[in-house]
């Protein structure tokens, strides 16, 4: 038994191809649908994409000299500076 002569996919398929070859189609496709991206994902896009520039061996050394500060107690940062980087970086 041939399942697409039991659904009439055989005479569907053949409908599409003469519409097809005479250069219509005969599905309508919808305009109706569209993607919009939420400006949240457009801001976490761009800060993956500047995360991804940063030069490995820049934020390697960088890391370094941070670890050894904090090591030896030399690391140390006002409430007042971490909050005026959060708002003038716009992460809030």
């Amino acid at each position: 038994m041939r399942i697409d002569k039991l659904y009439g996919m055989n005479a569907i398929n053949k409908k599409m191809e003469r519409a097809y070859s005479a250069g219509k189609s005969e599905t309508k496709i919808s305009s109706k649908d569209k993607l919009s991206i939420s400006d949240k994902a457009k801001d976490f896009q761009s800060v993956m994409k500047a995360l991804k520039q940063d030069d490995p061996v820049d934020r390697k050394n960088r890391i370094n000299e941070l670890e050894a500060r904090v090591q030896s107690g030399n690391y140390k940062v006002s409430g007042d500076e971490i909050a005026s980087k959060i708002l003038s970086n716009g992460i809030i």
